[in-house]
Order: structure tokens, then C-alpha cells, then sequence
């Protein structure tokens, strides 16, 4: 079988007019390298999957990829998110995940995530998939300056992922006249807008109160991910496909509209590059 050459550039801009927006910071370049390099590898395995776990109609779209700047991905741990309250700044409780999402882009459009992570002292990729939560995350970032021109205020802000409790993902806005959170699709779950501008103070309590219940409930696992997403992650050396999907018993409990999470299948076997002919 013919060999397929995936050439990858890194965009200036996740969407085109996105430049009033800021991402809070700029990747270290060992992040960029290692993305850049193992790229082809993790597209690769995307190519050999199910076209459309990645959302794609033909899984030969990712010819076409390329890395979009990447998130870098804050949390706020569990005991922090329990302190908080109305007059606290969001941007205060976070810290640094170690970890960068990169939207991989097809026809400049963001179509999944690449997630790259620190482990050991060592940069390196852990996932690939998410194409529900990127494409979601990727257009309403680019909504945010609209967003913020029908509240009267600047359009410039600054924009930072973050991902609480490793399930519940938003982006948290910052801008001259205050910070704003805004949810991906998973927002309906809690009836909450999608892709709009929500004041803290009316997510940050019922964060802190679902995160508290899931821990104190370890047997579910809750929303924040895209409907029906699935993501090869790097489990000891092997690429599984983990797929997520609603779990219409849970979402009808009320709760925090629960995702049950199922392991679909060990999908492709990483064969280093060390191990690999040339």
C-alpha cells in the first residue's frame, strides 16, 4: 500500500477574524516540536479508524490537516472550586494542566483535538479525537467577539480551556470589562445557553456542587466532553478508542446529565519510530 505523506504547518489563527481574541499563552517550543513530529503518526491512525468517529466523510480529509494554535489547558482542582465565591476571579483559582490541546484543522476549519501532555519531564501526545468538542469550541471562539460587541464592551479579550475535575471543559473569558464563561454543547444538560456569554456567578456554584457529587459518586462519569465524541488515547503504548456517548438512564436522573463512558474497542498498536523500517 502506498505510503500517505500528511504535511502538517502550523496556522497563525484557529478561524480566520479570530485575532481579537487571544489565547493566554503561547506554547514552550518542545510542545511545538513534538506536536509537529509525531503528528503524521497520530493522523495516521485517524486515517486507519472509522471516518466518522472523527467526524469526517472520507478518512482521507487528513491529508488536508493542519495543526491549529493550540489551547493550553487550565484546571481549577476540587478543593479549590469549594472555596469559591461571588467575589473571587475565576482566572485566580486556576492552574496549569501541563497538558495543549491543538485543534487539527481540515479546510480551516478545527475538525478534532491532538493533546499533548507533560509526563515524566517529557513532553509528549496522549490523544487524538474529541471532533464534537473541537468543531463546538473552534466556532464559538470565534463568536466571541460578536458576543462581546452585543454587551457593548471591546471585542478584545483573552481566552483560556479549562477543564475541570477532567470532565467538565469551558472556555473562560477575559475581558476588560469583566470574565465571562462560555459552554460548549454539554450546556444543555444544565439548561444552561450554549455558546453564550454566562456571568460566573450564575455556573461557578453549580460546578462546584456537580464536581463535589461526582466525586462522592466515582461509579459515573459526567458531561463536558462532545456528544458522542470518541479519542484514541495512549494507554501503555497502544492507541484505544474510547468512545462517549448519552446515558439516556442517568441524563433522566437529573444530576449533572451524565455521560457514561465505554471502552469500544483496543482500535491500533503504536509502532514507534524507533521500531519502524526505513
Amino acid at each position: 500500500m502506498k505510503r500517505c505523506c500528511i504535511v502538517l504547518t502550523i496556522v497563525v489563527c484557529l478561524i480566520v477574524g479570530m485575532t481579537s481574541t487571544a489565547l493566554a499563552d503561547d506554547p514552550p517550543p518542545e510542545v511545538r516540536k513534538v506536536a509537529e513530529e509525531e503528528a503524521p503518526h497520530w493522523l495516521g491512525l485517524v486515517q486507519k479508524a472509522p471516518a466518522e468517529y472523527f467526524g469526517l466523510s472520507d478518512p482521507n480529509q487528513v491529508e488536508r490537516a493542519e495543526l491549529g494554535e493550540p489551547y493550553e489547558v487550565y484546571t481549577i482542582e476540587p478543593d479549590r472550586l469549594q472555596e469559591y465565591d461571588a467575589s473571587m476571579a475565576v482566572s485566580m483559582m486556576l492552574s496549569k494542566a501541563n497538558r495543549w490541546l491543538f485543534p487539527v484543522l481540515i479546510d480551516g476549519k478545527a475538525q478534532f483535538f491532538y493533546e499533548i501532555a507533560l509526563f515524566d519531564g517529557k513532553w509528549q501526545p496522549v490523544s487524538i479525537g474529541a471532533s464534537g468538542l473541537a468543531r463546538d469550541v473552534g466556532q464559538i471562539h470565534s463568536r466571541i467577539p460578536m458576543l462581546l460587541r452585543a454587551k457593548g464592551m471591546d471585542s478584545k479579550s483573552t481566552v483560556r480551556f479549562v477543564r475541570v475535575y477532567e470532565i467538565y471543559q469551558f472556555l473562560l473569558v477575559d475581558s476588560p470589562k469583566g470574565e465571562f464563561i462560555v459552554l460548549p454543547e454539554w450546556a444543555r444538560l444544565w439548561d444552561l445557553p450554549q455558546g453564550e456569554l454566562i456571568d460566573p456567578k450564575a455556573f461557578m456554584p453549580r460546578l462546584a456542587r456537580e464536581v463535589q457529587w461526582k466525586i462522592t459518586h466515582p461509579d459515573y462519569d459526567g458531561g463536558g466532553v462532545g456528544i458522542g465524541d470518541k479519542t484514541l488515547e495512549s494507554h501503555a503504548n497502544e492507541e484505544v478508542l474510547v468512545g462517549r456517548t448519552f446515558n439516556p438512564t442517568t441524563v433522566a436522573w437529573g444530576g449533572a446529565g451524565l455521560l457514561a463512558i465505554f471502552l469500544i474497542a483496543i482500535a491500533l498498536r503504536r509502532h514507534r519510530k524507533s521500531s519502524a523500517p526505513h
